[in-house]
């Protein structure tokens, strides 16, 4: 992986795992995060979305692999 793609997936990771607390929280629901995130900061693919997309066994392997090596931020 090109270092500019680690980039973009270290930040999209974090940011689906702390979408994922919010929902796991009672917070908001997925359609609710997506719509902010797609509305107030202007996400071309809010979390949800782009887990749909990349596959959820594709981002839990991701949010496995950086939570190993880069802290509790990305636990699943």
């Amino acid at each position: 992986m090109e270092n500019r793609e680690l980039v973009v997936s270290r930040i999209l990771t974090a940011v689906v795992a702390e979408a994922r607390r919010l929902v796991a929280e009672g917070v908001a629901t997925a359609e609710d995060v997506d719509a902010a995130m797609t509305n107030g900061a202007l996400f071309k693919k809010p979390p949800f979305a782009y887990t749909r997309e990349i596959g959820e066994d594709e981002m839990n392997r991701r949010l496995s692999e950086y939570a190993e090596k880069y802290g509790p931020r990305f636990n699943p």
